[in-house]
């Protein structure tokens, strides 16, 4: 029989057939298992359920080969053992599940900061322990310890500017042992995190778009470096190695499961299709994919030419992709039942069953939205925003636009919805929201140098004229012409359109900061104000702030945890921290403070006892009220700073005896570029990092309320 007349069902058949005769360690055990699951092959999926319980370590690891040093392959396992809990009744069953579940949640080795090891007696990091695990946690309940250990692989393994993962990372000597980008790992990380969101329905506010945004990134990282033969070389940015298809079908999955469950856009479906269509050739007779990283069939590497690289991912939306992925795999009609889910080993065949069960959203039409996108736009002075679509922008000459990976939610926004009327700025609504955002370059108007498209980058803020004497040394904020200014004394966010939107125009192209090598845009995101402003805050009193001085930041939010966090990275000071909310000053200790101290009638007594009856030599006052502004100045030393970063709207008698000799008070206003970079390196070597809580964009509104009823945690970030 040829390979033409071989139907889908026969080579999904022949494949899990031949995945039959391959199991060996524990994680081939999981993935045949998964394969069983997705077909619909219940009797198959418990016996191989029944095997893996039959050969569980003590220690509760699934699918155990004697001697098998593999710390987490065997909750590839997991997701069986579930189905043959609940549908047999066999507490047998059940018991072991509990049993890999307990080995993962606590007892499996792993990092200071949760992150599991790959192996016993290693403390080695790999990029495969995101689809061993991270499914299974999310569907037995644990979605936030699942996301909990996409991050920790993302910090240690991925590279923002490749958008690509490395294999291997060695704990103990902090370095990748294996910093090559390997087509499979990449593999793993896309077909885990994709199988997680499928499979579980609880996400915490905001994680589930934080994982598809992260995935979304991922995947078109993976795709740019595609070769001629529709597959991906053994390792994605060197051409020089083997073609196999191994990646291809782990890309397929991830990239018609997310068409299905709405996090990509239906134009990746053609995308899938090709891939699999691609893979499905690397299928012989007996149901062998070969040529696969690792096969017998895998060439020595050799000399290819360089893969085509397409800067134009997504491709164009077809009219209905389950057609595209029907084609994909020899023509036939699809048949069978396949549930959610898919297995990498097996999607040549799957992966386009379940897109065809799922369907897409019917109220997509061919290119009927690709150049329209979501906001978050305040309409009115004195309104709650408004979520609507909105034109894509389109650069002009020196402009730029961002793709936005994170937008801060700023507690001034709360005062541009309900405090601000018309006069009091000279912009007025409607705009959208986002004053804080960091993302990859999308697109490069006439004459802008020194940036790539999908170069990761924050954006400053604030806008002024660019040729005045405080513009061209980076001091925007202080801009002298605001006439001159594409809107004076504000920004993105701030009068023109922000970056709570999925693109953001930035008018000039010196507002675009490249992000260091480590720096995610999720997490450079606040630090363009929330670090910013209290790093410029800091820096202007360092000459106060040398060994056996102090400084009190007053106030332990978005901006004053960081704050904290600043003082104690880059001065010798004592840091003591104040505020009303208990989870506040758990916060501030968490971040280094010396002393954390409830704000109340005694506290600038306490203040001067724990200083020697001196005060404080600097105080941030991150709050701005009457009563803060009253405990500062009592607080305050002599030739101190009492420096203003909150907008609380209060007011500051002074008079000659009404406070300290000699005290400064400013008040400050964000800060100037190269003060963004130094912040951004700071947090790119992990010495500042604001708390934050990730929100989709429609649930932006949201993070607005917990901010106002003051029970957000840290700083808001919204991920479209």
């Amino acid at each position: 029989m040829t390979d033409r007349a071989v139907t889908d069902d026969e080579r999904a058949g022949r494949v899990l057939t031949a995945l039959l005769t391959m199991q060996r360690q524990s994680w081939e055990q999981g993935v045949t298992a998964q394969a069983a699951l997705d077909l619909g092959r219940d009797d198959l999926t418990v016996l191989l359920a029944d095997a893996a319980v039959t050969r569980q370590h003590a220690d509760g690891r699934l699918a155990d080969v004697s001697g098998e040093e593999g710390a987490v392959n065997g909750a590839a396992c997991g997701e069986a053992v579930r189905l043959a809990a609940t549908g047999t009744g066999d507490p047998r069953y059940a018991t072991a599940l509990d049993a890999q579940l307990d080995w993962l949640l606590d007892r499996a080795p792993r990092a200071s900061d949760g992150t599991l090891f790959h192996l016993l007696g290693s403390r080695q990091v790999w990029a495969d322990t995101v689809y061993m695990v991270v499914p299974l946690l999310a569907l037995t309940g644990h979605p936030e310890r699942a996301a909990a250990q996409v991050r920790g692989h993302r910090a240690r393994l991925h590279d923002p500017r490749s958008g690509l993962y490395a294999a291997r990372w060695d704990e103990e000597r902090g370095v990748l042992t294996h910093p090559e980008h390997w087509g499979t790992g990449n593999g793993w990380v896309l077909a885990g995190i994709s199988r997680a969101l499928r499979l579980c329905g609880g996400w915490p506010p905001g994680v589930r778009a934080e994982l598809a945004a992260h995935a979304h990134e991922v995947l078109d990282a993976c795709l740019a470096h595609r070769g001629r033969d529709g597959l991906f070389t053994d390792v994605l940015d060197d051409p020089a190695t083997f073609s196999e298809a191994n990646a291809a079908q782990m890309v397929a999955y991830a990239a018609l499961t997310g068409v299905a469950d709405g996090w990509l856009s239906p134009s990746y479906a053609e995308v899938g299709a090709d891939l699999l269509a691609a893979a499905a050739r690397r299928v012989d007779a007996r149901g062998l994919v070969t040529g696969v990283s690792g096969h017998r069939t895998s060439p020595d590497p050799a000399p290819r030419p360089r893969p085509r690289r397409s800067t134009c991912w997504p491709t164009p939306p077809c009219a209905g992709w389950p057609a595209a992925a029907r084609g994909a795999t020899g023509g036939g009609e699809p048949g069978g039942t396949v549930r959610p889910g898919g297995c990498p080993a097996a999607t040549v065949t799957l992966v386009c069953h379940d897109a065809q069960r799922a369907g897409h959203p019917q109220e997509t039409t061919c290119g009927e939205q690709e150049n329209r996108m979501r906001a978050l736009r305040l309409p009115a002075w004195k309104s709650e925003p408004e979520l609507v679509e909105i034109d894509q922008p389109v650069p002009g000459p020196g402009e730029v636009v961002v793709r936005i990976g994170g937008a801060g939610a700023c507690h001034s926004d709360l005062h541009l919805m309900h405090d601000f009327e018309a006069g009091a700025v000279p912009w007025n609504p409607p705009f959208t929201l986002g004053h804080e955002n960091a993302g990859w370059v999308h697109a490069l108007g006439d004459g802008v140098t020194g940036l790539e498209v999908g170069q990761p980058v924050a954006v400053y803020g604030p806008w002024g004229c660019g040729t005045c004497e405080r513009c061209r040394v980076g001091v925007d904020p202080y801009c002298e012409n605001p006439a001159g200014a594409p809107v004076p004394g504000g920004g993105g966010g701030l009068g023109l359109d922000g970056g709570m939107a999925e693109y953001e125009l930035v008018p000039d192209a010196r507002h675009v900061v490249p992000l260091p090598e480590g720096l995610d845009p999720v997490d450079a995101a606040p630090l363009t104000d929330a670090g910013l402003t209290p790093y410029h805050a800091v820096r202007r009193s360092w000459h106060k702030l040398a060994p056996g001085s102090t400084a009190v930041v007053i106030g332990v939010g978005g901006l004053g945890h960081v704050g904290v966090q600043i003082l104690k990275t880059t001065t010798a000071a004592r840091v003591i921290a104040v505020d009303t909310r208990e989870e506040a000053l758990a916060l501030a200790t968490e971040c280094g403070a010396d002393l954390a101290l409830p704000s109340g009638a005694g506290t600038a007594e306490e203040i001067r006892r724990a200083t020697g009856g001196r005060g404080a030599d600097v105080v941030l006052d991150c709050v701005g009220t009457d009563t803060t502004l009253r405990l500062g100045v009592a607080a305050a030393r002599t030739v101190g700073d009492l420096t203003i970063v909150g907008l609380g709207g209060g007011t500051l008698p002074v008079s000659f005896f009404g406070v300290p000799y000699e005290l400064s008070v400013q008040t400050t206003y964000w800060g100037s570029r190269p003060e963004l970079a130094e912040v951004l390196d700071l947090g790119a070597r992990g010495l500042v990092r604001p708390t934050t809580t990730t929100f989709a964009l429609e649930e932006a509104p949201a993070a607005y309320r917990q901010m106002r009823d003051g029970t957000l945690r840290g700083r808001a970030v919204v991920v479209p």
